[in-house]
Parts: C-alpha cells; structure tokens; sequence
C-alpha cells in the first residue's frame, strides 16, 4: 500500500489547539453578543388609550385592573408588555404612571402596575371605607364624572447597534477560523 502525502511534513502537521483556541473565541464573541442584546434599548410602540371610566361602572362591582391589566384587557396581550403614561400618546413623554379611581375617594395617579388586592379576583367594591390609603383602586371602571385618560404603549427589545456590530464581529472570527484550518490528506 502506498500513502499519498500532501506538502511537506511541516503543512501537514494540524495544530488542533491553535484552531480550537480561535473557534473558542469566536464562539466566545457570540455568547457576548447575547449577553449584550439582552441589555439593548427598548421601544415603545402606541397601542391606544382609555378613560377610566370607560369600564363598568362601579355599582356593578366589576373586576379591579391596574393600568397595565387594562392595556392588556382592552388591546390583547399581557400586562407585562406594557407600560402605561397618564401624559400623552408620545414616547418619549412616558411617565410609567396610571390614572386610577379610588372607590369612594376620586381618582389618583400611581405606578402603572399599582394594584390592592389579587388583580383578576379582586373587585371594585372589596374594599371600601373612604379611606384613600386602604380602598380598592382601578384604572378601568366607570366611578366619577370627570375621567382622566391612560395611554398604552407596547414595549419591545431592540437590539443596539453594538450587539449587531458584536455579532457580525463573531460571525466573521468563526468564519475564518474554520477557512484556516489545515487538513493533512492522506490515500492509502
């Protein structure tokens, strides 16, 4: 039998840690990639707004919602999509704020996950002592005459440009990496 050998003894000597070391760091620029993207810039997209008394009115005992729970039972979704201003339906005045009404009280303005009680179980009337500290708040129920608007965003992760710098950056390291690679043929 003979053996064909391509290149001198020297070409054809694999150098496996060499290689391995550049595919590690390749591999090692991508995970940073993932690390960074999940700390990349939000964006907010309007998704509409209410009064608060647009929901069922009180005498009902309809179900209490924070401002979030109402974006996500009036445009779809979950609460935890969204985030909720009491300003205007422009991005960049998001105040992360809700307008609620306090059975008995009148209404307040509070964070925009603010909620007293379990939200899904809890309802209006459950608390009930005209005490603005201790009564059932709502950023969705029809209680007194003048309504203060909430207005949804949707918020989403946008990746920055950095993270896709990074990326095309590993891409590029891995690529290489396996192109220099150098195979010793042998028949035989």
């Amino acid at each position: 039998m003979s053996r064909l050998a391509i290149g001198t003894p020297e070409q054809r000597v694999i150098n496996p840690g060499g290689c391995m070391k550049s595919i590690f760091l390749s591999f090692a620029a991508v995970a940073a990639l993932a690390v960074s993207s999940a700390a990349g810039a939000v964006s907010y997209t309007y998704a509409g707004s209410w009064a608060v008394s647009d929901g069922s009115t009180w005498g009902s005992n309809p179900l209490a919602y924070s401002g979030k729970g109402a974006a996500a039972l009036l445009f779809g979704g979950s609460a935890s999509q969204y985030v909720i201003s009491t300003v205007d339906n422009n991005p960049l005045n998001i105040n992360f704020m809700s307008n609620y009404a306090i059975i008995g009280v009148g209404y307040s303005v509070f964070a925009d996950n603010y909620f007293r009680g379990s939200e899904g179980t809890t309802h209006y009337q459950d608390v009930y002592t005209f005490d603005a500290a201790l009564d059932t708040v709502s950023a969705y129920v029809g209680d007194f005459s003048h309504s203060p608007r909430n207005f949804a965003f949707i918020a989403s992760q946008v990746p920055e440009p950095a993270s896709w710098a990074l990326m095309l950056v590993g891409f590029g390291l891995a690529g290489t990496a396996l192109r220099r690679q150098k195979v010793a043929v042998s028949f035989g």
